[in-house]
């Protein structure tokens, strides 16, 4: 499912990439193009952290909700005597 999910972002980036352009001649781009351009970019890397954060708050929640079933379960298995 990981490498799954990172194909999928470096085929997004390769299209945001085509599709957002830089022009063949970098001198032919104008200062506003080259300043949106970056915005553009800078945006879509703050996105892709900003999923890999929910990704990860999403991983932790869970496993801390295992743990927390796990001690559940042998704090009940020590009160009645048993495994």
């Amino acid at each position: 499912m990981i490498a799954q999910a990172r194909a999928e972002e470096q085929q997004n980036r390769a299209t945001g990439r085509a599709a957002a352009g830089s022009p063949a001649n970098p001198q032919d781009e104008t200062y506003w193009a080259y300043m949106q351009r970056q915005l553009n970019e800078r945006t879509e890397k703050l996105n892709i952290v900003g999923d890999s954060m929910q990704n990860l708050q999403n991983n932790s929640s869970s496993w801390a909700t295992d743990v927390s079933k796990y001690v559940e379960k042998q704090k009940r298995g020590f009160v009645m005597g048993g495994k």
